[in-house]
């Protein structure tokens, strides 16, 4: 599996989505369309880094402009709510970047804001993370 360079770059989100996706550049999909991706790298025994991703579906509007087509559909219920906006999520860890104030050695990052850095405790297991992604769901 590729890094997520291209999701770091200035492009539309729905361009990043579908280069993930065409790319098989994902560990998960989830009925939504949703990808995750966990990368961890190692030295030996030892984590260097870590970038833990997930990208909502941009293709949802049809889900929520047209909702009598799946109303009886109890899977699609919760994307039917007008009120829940998805973005990109990401966890990353990785020491050798770390710059103090600019950028913590762990941290989260929500949507596609290059400096939007949310400082995190510590590296974050691949239970977790999905985890939270599915009490964010």
């Amino acid at each position: 599996m590729q890094d997520l360079s291209i999701a770091l770059k200035n492009i539309k989100y729905e361009e990043i989505y579908d280069e993930l996706e065409s790319n098989n550049n994902f560990n998960i999909k989830m009925i939504d369309g949703a990808l995750i991706q966990l990368l961890y790298k190692y030295q030996k025994k030892t984590l260097i880094s870590h970038r833990l991703a997930f990208f909502p579906s941009p293709y949802l509007e049809s889900f929520q402009n047209e909702p009598e087509i799946y109303e009886d559909d109890e899977i699609y219920a919760d994307i039917l709510e007008k009120n829940i906006m998805a973005v990109p999520i990401r966890f990353d860890y990785d020491p050798s970047a770390f710059k103090e104030i600019d950028h913590p050695k762990s941290h989260l990052t929500l949507g596609q804001f290059k400096n939007c850095r949310i400082p995190v405790s510590s590296p974050i297991t691949p239970s977790l993370f999905i985890s939270f992604i599915l009490k964010l769901l």
